[in-house]
């Protein structure tokens, strides 16, 4: 009996993105007696992923070209032209995880769309009047379109395409401090983590200025951001400027991320954008109750407010400060709040997500 191929296609495998690291937990997911699984990377920025791709899990290169922010459309197309040839295998199913793929095989008239899997990563609301035409043109096409949220879901109904939620794998470490609460969090230091790309759609000057707020009040408080990007030295800039370096550290993104999850007491998400950001479920499986802001699509289907989080008015950082100042010595509530985000994180577990994908493959 033959072996399905499963290929998942992104735009770089080598970036340190939310994207790449769905694709290597999906890969890792669906890898198994009965399925081949390649990561088809369109560009190779760096010589190698930062995230770790499974042992049995094969990657390929389409082109060499590396991901350049005002370049990539146009080395996108070159290498979309290439990968006509990748798919030529009728027994394959190809997941593609960025929508101008699909768009450009489509305009080079690529005919086994029945064979693609749409699995989309951005806020429906947020694409354009074009974008929103084309899928609903092109997106008809292929064998299922799967998004992450509720609001994607009705996106997609409201274009007549008939969308199939999966939600993005929690990160399993192979951590033995994963999954677990922990008894003495009085005795913890208290940091405030965010994991994400120094860009400014995730407003980390936001952040800052809670951290800010925060010191002012209550000096003991932490705070951390494990990310790169091209806002390193903005960032640096504003943190100086508000004296506060002593009480804040930006880490580089890294494979290892897990640690700082494990030592943070809470996370905090900023973004102006989020379909349904990963880190926060990866810092609910480590029992850490996130504050987000309400108006987030993603966020405010992953978070229950008050349960194993909060959600708060955007901007409103002064709230969000005190709150931080509260919970750090409410440790009753943290200790009642962390054990509910090991709950909720379950919905995430990586059996169930594996499943759903295998149904439509």
């Amino acid at each position: 009996m033959s072996r399905n191929k499963i290929i998942i296609t992104v735009l770089d495998i080598t970036l340190k993105g939310g994207i790449e690291r769905f694709a290597i937990n999906l890969s890792e997911l669906l890898v198994d007696s009965d399925n081949d699984v390649c990561i088809l990377s369109l560009h190779k920025t760096n010589d190698f992923s930062i995230y770790k791709i499974p042992d049995n899990v094969s990657v390929k290169f389409v082109t060499n070209y590396k991901f350049k922010k005002f370049l990539y459309k146009i080395t996108t197309f070159i290498a979309c032209i290439k990968i006509k040839y990748f798919f030529n295998n009728p027994n394959s199913k190809y997941i593609i995880t960025s929508q101008i793929i699909i768009f450009y095989l489509y305009f080079l008239r690529y005919s086994k769309f029945k064979q693609i899997i749409a699995s989309e990563h951005s806020t429906f609301g947020s694409s354009s009047f074009l974008v929103k035409k084309l899928r609903a043109i092109i997106f008809k096409k292929v064998s299922t379109v799967v998004t992450q949220t509720n609001d994607g879901i009705e996106g997609f109904k409201s274009i007549g395409i008939l969308a199939k939620k999966i939600p993005n794998p929690v990160t399993n470490f192979n951590d033995k401090n994963q999954w677990k609460s922990y008894s003495n969090i009085e005795n913890k230091e208290f940091i405030v983590l965010t994991v994400a790309r120094l860009d400014p759609v995730k407003q980390l000057d936001h952040f800052i200025k809670i951290a800010k707020l925060v010191n002012d009040v209550n000096p003991f408080i932490k705070f951390k951001i494990v990310g790169s990007g091209g806002e390193l030295l903005k960032l640096n800039n504003l943190l100086n400027s508000l004296n506060i370096s002593e009480i804040f550290e930006i880490v580089p993104a890294t494979s290892h991320v897990n640690h700082y999850y494990h030592n943070a007491s809470l996370y905090i998400c900023t973004s102006k954008s989020e379909a349904f950001p990963m880190t926060i479920i990866e810092a609910l499986s480590y029992g850490i109750p996130v504050i987000a802001y309400g108006n987030l699509i993603g966020p405010r289907e992953i978070i229950n407010n008050q349960f194993n989080g909060f959600l708060t008015q955007e901007n409103d950082f002064n709230f969000i400060s005190e709150l931080i100042i509260r919970l750090y010595f409410d440790t009753a509530l943290m200790k009642t709040m962390k054990s509910n985000c090991l709950n909720s994180a379950n919905d995430y577990s990586s059996e169930s997500v594996k499943k759903l994908f295998l149904d439509i493959i």
